[in-house]
């Protein structure tokens, strides 16, 4: 799951992640990545890996994995992309014979005229 949490059509101040409809929707995925957080993300069950800006009320992200997946430290990596508005994490799934090594990117566009371009 992708999805970019800030809509100003709500006029909902704070953490999104504090309403119980949008916490249902992220625990339905074992993986989550969301941008425009504004703020550090926790969600219970999930490793929240935050990236934010500092000294800005825009942007930052976030990408949520599942404990299930992130309970291993090997099995749940963040990558240095050397950017607050790109993050990568390198997961592996179904571990052993059949492993599988997935790299999740969430990135952060600015709008064309904002001052982090």
């Amino acid at each position: 799951l992708s999805w970019n949490i800030h809509d100003n059509a709500d006029k909902c101040e704070g953490l999104k992640t504090d309403d119980d409809a949008v916490n249902k929707i992220l625990q339905q995925s074992s993986i989550f990545c969301l941008q425009e957080t504004k703020q550090k993300v926790t969600l219970p069950d999930y490793k929240c890996i935050n990236s934010l800006r500092n000294k800005s009320r825009s942007g930052g992200l976030c990408i949520g994995v599942h404990r299930t997946i992130a309970s291993n430290p090997e099995y749940c990596k963040v990558l240095d992309t050397k950017c607050k508005d790109i993050q990568a994490v390198s997961v592996t799934i179904n571990p052993g014979v059949n492993k599988e090594v997935i790299t999740i990117v969430n990135v952060y566009d600015s709008p064309e005229h904002s001052s982090f371009k």
